[in-house]
């Protein structure tokens, strides 16, 4: 992600969208939260 710029994570595909940086983030996270409790058995 070093090589993408700001403006690009603030981009929408579609105005009804949330931006790209949001669903990036969102996924991280959510894979953060199924690798610490389902793997490593700890409570997020």
């Amino acid at each position: 992600f070093e090589s993408i710029d700001d403006t690009t994570f603030c981009k929408q595909a579609h105005p009804e969208f949330s931006p790209v940086g949001w669903h990036l983030g969102h996924i991280a996270f959510t894979e953060a939260y199924w690798i610490l409790e389902y793997c490593a058995g700890l409570e997020p």
